[in-house]
């Protein structure tokens, strides 16, 4: 399955369940996102299997956890990869425009 890490909502939820968050709202609170939005992702999470569990006790899977390790690997530009994983290439992988350098847009 490959995995699209869509917004940071998704991410926030992935990385606060694995150091130990349980719940969406205190998710909301230390990322100081609202708290539709992680509720929105934690239902995305939750539908893929990345995640599991009632509201107030929320765990992050073995295959959750893979897939946050990768997106990590990915962003430190490690990984193997014929193209390597720089920017461009996590772009293409994630979807994810907001990492665009303005330079790349003319002078």
């Amino acid at each position: 399955m490959q995995f699209v890490m869509k917004d940071k909502y998704r991410r926030a939820v992935l990385e606060d369940l694995s150091n130990g968050e349980r719940g969406s709202d205190a998710i909301a609170k230390r990322n100081r996102l609202p708290a539709k939005g992680v509720e929105r992702a934690v239902q995305e999470l939750r539908a893929e299997e990345l995640i599991g569990g009632p509201e107030d006790e929320l765990y992050i899977t073995e295959q959750g956890r893979q897939v946050l390790s990768d997106l990590l690997e990915m962003e430190r530009g490690g990984g193997q990869g014929e193209a390597g994983t720089g920017p461009r290439k996590f772009r293409e992988q994630t979807g994810d425009e907001s990492r665009k350098r303005t330079e790349n847009q003319g002078n």
